[in-house]
């Protein structure tokens, strides 16, 4: 099937977002949004995720694939992958602007990607699914416990006292947070590893646990096969 290129440029709290929509002539009514890694842009490695939503608008589905603030050609300064509803919603609402056939959107991440997905699915409007390749749980400046050994951390625990120490140990870590939002979440979720990294593993074992049923897939790594297993899970329901 043919489809055409748009650009858009889109505001999330006072800063420009660019994204790239890939729309087929004929769309389903059930689009992608693409949220890539925190150390890649909207075009991927070597463009694969170019090629993902070229794959993908030829099967009728249509993608958007945005630079987050402060990668890419969007503005701003970047957040950590735990901080990034903004950008999401901003970007869910202009993908449902460009293509208002749309009843349904996906929400597709790659690598800690996963964190801000997960997150955003509480309350996005017509989010009907979420979709993770290779996830991860981690984002940037997340403080961990090696920041007991750091200054900075000590001279935040002398300025606030003890009950600062207590909370700090009795917060819930980020993997489980993101494992908490996708097992509430009541759409559909998937996972497709792609040569994973002993991280991505992990996180998916224990997500199983959680959520029963869960749709995980293993792929050897070709753009083609991402594509193929991303429409085929994406019609499956």
């Amino acid at each position: 099937m043919k489809s055409r290129l748009q650009a858009l440029r889109f505001t999330c709290a006072g800063q420009h977002l660019v994204g790239v929509l890939s729309l087929p002539e004929r769309p389903l009514p059930r689009g992608l949004l693409l949220l890539p890694d925190s150390r890649q842009t909207r075009s991927g490695q070597h463009r694969q995720f170019t090629l993902l939503a070229e794959a993908l608008a030829a099967r009728g589905i249509p993608v958007l694939r945005f630079d987050p603030r402060g990668t890419g050609d969007s503005e701003g300064k970047q957040h950590a992958s735990d901080q990034l509803d903004e950008d999401l919603h901003a970007a869910h609402l202009a993908f449902l602007s460009a293509c208002p056939g749309l009843s349904q959107v996906v929400l597709c991440s790659v690598g800690d990607g996963a964190v801000a997905a997960s997150l955003h699915g509480r309350s996005a409007p017509k989010l009907g699914g979420i979709l993770l390749v290779n996830p991860q749980a981690r984002a940037r400046e997340v403080h961990t416990r090696s920041d007991l050994h750091e200054q900075v951390f000590w001279r935040t625990l002398c300025a606030n006292g003890s009950a600062r120490l207590v909370a700090w140990f009795a917060a819930p870590s980020l993997a489980g947070r993101v494992r908490h939002a996708l097992v509430q979440y009541p759409g559909e979720v998937g996972v497709l590893l792609i040569s994973p990294p002993q991280a991505s593993e992990d996180f998916t074992r224990s997500l199983m646990r959680q959520r029963p049923g869960l749709y995980v897939r293993h792929l050897a790594g070709a753009d083609s096969e991402l594509a193929l297993a991303t429409a085929s899970w994406m019609t499956s329901w």
